[in-house]
């Protein structure tokens, strides 16, 4: 469902109704970015 969410940002930008940069915020704040990225961390460094 969260991938579904990001749909309508990407949406936006491709109808330049946000920009590059705000697309990449939203995306970094977003909970499917954080799940995936941040808790993952920690197994990739080994720790």
């Amino acid at each position: 469902m969260e991938s579904e969410q990001m749909n309508v940002p990407e949406s936006q930008c491709k109808r330049s109704e946000i920009s590059d940069r705000e697309l990449v915020r939203l995306v970094v704040k977003s909970e499917l970015y954080n799940s995936q990225f941040f808790q993952q961390l920690p197994s990739l460094l080994g720790n």
